[in-house]
């Protein structure tokens, strides 16, 4: 009656974005630095994660824990910054449910999640939007982390209302 599932995930990518801006004026190609950005990207993440299920009466129960190795790598090829970033991390999970009768349900889960930054936000080189205006990612930034609490009630298997609430930090703005 208990029900076990586990699993393992591996993902890489790599990007490598290099749009080059070339000067003309002079009658020969010379490429503009202050415009041009060459970033190569790599990242690899390695996830394993083990859940149990059990439900016991008129409760359901379910514990998860993933853990994630993250490992990333920039180049800045035009200003030749380069950084490395390596990390893993825990995220557990937990969600019960309470099955009152035929027509109520009452749930709550617990979770902890990560949200990493874009490679755009990532990569240090600056370009203007306008002559007093310009982007620059951040090489340093770390993923935004969020512990989410949700309670849910659910009338007749059909309707559901909940009540979210969760604490991020590292949260990545624009």
């Amino acid at each position: 009656k208990l029900r076990l599932d586990a699993g393992v995930k591996s993902s890489y990518v790599t990007a490598d974005n290099k749009p080059l801006f070339y000067d003309q004026s002079g009658g020969a190609d010379v490429l503009d630095t202050s415009k041009s950005n060459h970033f190569v990207y790599s990242e690899q993440i390695n996830a394993a994660y083990i859940n149990a299920a059990k439900d016991i009466g008129k409760w359901s129960m379910q514990l998860g824990l993933r853990c994630e190795q993250t490992i990333a790598n920039g180049d800045q090829k035009i200003t030749g910054q380069k950084f490395t970033r390596e990390y893993t991390q825990l995220f557990p999970s937990l969600a019960l449910q309470w099955h009152l009768n035929a027509n109520h349900d009452l749930g709550i889960t617990l979770s902890r999640r990560i949200d990493r930054p874009s490679y755009r936000q990532l990569n240090p080189f600056k370009y203007f939007l306008e002559p007093t205006n310009y982007r620059m990612g951040n090489p340093y930034l770390n993923p935004t982390l969020t512990y989410a609490l949700e309670l849910s009630h659910t009338w007749k298997q059909r309707f559901i209302t909940t009540l979210t609430t969760s604490t991020a930090t590292n949260v990545i703005t624009e």
